[in-house]
């Protein structure tokens, strides 16, 4: 019509819902971050609880991908962020540390989640209180390259070496499978104690295999003598580790000595490094026999 001039065009407002803020997350998502939890730091190694003893909560909830903070992504929606997928427990120290966008990556992250996670999911972790064997179910591990260890340890090895390694490792975790799991995570625990301590007077050669003092586990663990026996007595009898007679300052000390595999490779050691370069919980192959990580 003649005399009218046609409206401008004008582009659609944001709406105010769209603009990145935090929401609380739903009684839903907080009880499954708990429940999956363990009520443990999901930091890789981190043994510090989120709610003490008197139920107060001393952990904090953290995003994967934040809001206008580390990890930002402007394409996320507030309900994406606030969702379980996207939250994890931490304590103070390791959510301060976990800022570091470079080093701790949303890929890095989601896959400490969910290793963390698993291991209170898993099935065979959830019934351990049952009357089953769980070690009769369990998937034989294996590992088809070791590639990835080869590199990360800068080890260099040629190929025959490799595979000669491959060959003797599968046969160990053919046995390694049918200790039962609590076992393992007490094994788990000296060899993890034992690489934290390497430069220390705790930690000794013996016979050529690494051994950590029995005092110095059961003191950092608060674990009882009597349960140090128990699972050292089972442990030499999967010919994992040993009782071994360490020298002290006031005479011999109690040790706990780590067998390496039957060609003298200091197995343990090394995984134990290689869990520490590559920042992996050790727990994945302890519990959940996930050796294949190894490869590449």
């Amino acid at each position: 019509m003649a005399g009218v001039r046609p409206a401008r065009y004008a582009p659609p407002m944001a709406s105010k819902d769209d603009d990145p803020k935090r929401l609380e997350p739903s009684k839903d998502v907080l009880r499954q971050l708990f429940l999956k939890s363990g009520n443990l730091c999901a930091f890789s190694g981190c043994n510090n609880i989120m709610m003490n003893a008197q139920g107060d909560f001393i952990g904090q909830i953290c995003h994967i991908e934040g809001v206008k903070g580390e990890r930002f992504r402007a394409t996320m929606s507030n309900e994406e962020r606030r969702a379980f997928k996207n939250l994890m427990l931490l304590c103070y120290q390791h959510h301060i540390e976990t800022n570091d966008e470079k080093t701790y990556t949303v890929a890095k992250l989601v896959k400490m989640k969910a290793d963390h996670e698993a291991r209170f999911t898993d099935p065979s972790a959830i019934m351990l209180e049952a009357f089953i064997d769980q070690t009769r179910s369990a998937p034989t591990p294996k590992v088809a390259n070791l590639a990835r260890m080869n590199a990360v340890l800068g080890w260099n090895h040629a190929p025959v070496e490799i595979d000669e390694a491959v060959e003797e490792l599968n046969a160990f975790l053919a046995k390694f499978v049918t200790v039962p799991i609590e076992v393992r995570r007490f094994f788990g625990a000296v060899v993890e104690r034992a690489w934290f301590m390497r430069d220390s007077g705790v930690v000794q050669q013996a016979y050529g295999d690494v051994a950590l003092k029995v005092d110095d586990f059961r003191t950092s663990h608060k674990i009882s003598l009597q349960k140090i026996k128990t699972n050292l007595a089972l442990l030499e009898s999967y010919k994992l580790a040993c009782h071994e007679e360490l020298s002290g300052s006031f005479g011999w000390e109690n040790g706990i000595r780590i067998y390496s595999l039957k060609s003298g490779w200091p197995f343990w050691n090394n995984l134990a490094e290689f869990c520490d370069i590559e920042k992996e919980p050790l727990s994945v192959f302890i519990d959940q026999l996930e050796f294949s990580r190894l490869d590449a």
